[in-house]
């Protein structure tokens, strides 16, 4: 809050100064315009300029991912705000598992019970459905801007009825954008106990 404050001050006080710098001439009202005119656009784009620097101070309050939320303060799973500057100059919420293979891991989809319908139209996979809280897609858009950022592991853990846990690792994984149709553009080979972990994917 303070630095804006001292914008806001810096541009009354310049505009002040202005006043007092041009002398209005009864006979010369044009020039005195485009006088004012120009430094009240010198003082507009130095505004902008201030206006910048409080927006980059604001991205920097925000993680870009459950590694940077949750790792660095042993921070537990849970729901956090994110930023992705490439994305939105606006935080989203992701659910983050700070404990299954060492943590930091951003959960991109959940399905527990099947309370949640995955039958859904292009548009709403691409902006994300369900509840954080239980089951979800977190939306191909946000899962582009994820793994367009930086590079990406991908861990798939299945449940079955009886209770036995596979899981399968992928060292790099990216999707392309909607222009691309979201095509899976980065894929390593799989580590796990899933089998045609291929398949898995793609279903």
């Amino acid at each position: 809050m303070f630095p804006k404050i001292i914008s806001i001050i810096a541009v009354i006080i310049s505009i002040i100064i202005l006043s007092d710098s041009v002398r209005i001439r009864d006979n010369n009202d044009t020039s005195v315009f485009l006088a004012i005119s120009s430094q009240l656009s010198q003082l507009k784009a130095e505004l902008d300029r201030l206006v910048e620097r409080q927006d980059l101070q604001h991205l920097r309050n925000y993680a870009r991912n459950c590694a940077e939320a949750t790792i660095p303060n042993s921070k537990p799973s849970g729901i956090y705000e994110i930023l992705i500057p490439s994305y939105s100059k606006n935080p989203f919420k992701v659910t983050c598992d700070a404990t299954t293979h060492g943590g930091g891991w951003t959960v991109i989809l959940n399905r527990i019970d099947g309370s949640e319908n995955f039958y859904r139209d292009w548009n709403t996979y691409k902006m994300g459905f369900g509840d954080l809280d239980g089951e979800f897609f977190l939306g191909l858009d946000k899962l582009h801007a994820l793994t367009a950022e930086h590079s990406q592991q991908l861990l798939v853990i299945l449940e079955d009825f009886e209770g036995t846990v596979h899981n399968v690792t992928y060292e790099r994984f990216g999707i392309s954008g909607e222009e691309q149709q979201y095509g899976l553009n980065t894929l390593s080979q799989g580590i796990g106990t899933i089998g045609d972990s291929s398949h898995i994917i793609g279903a």
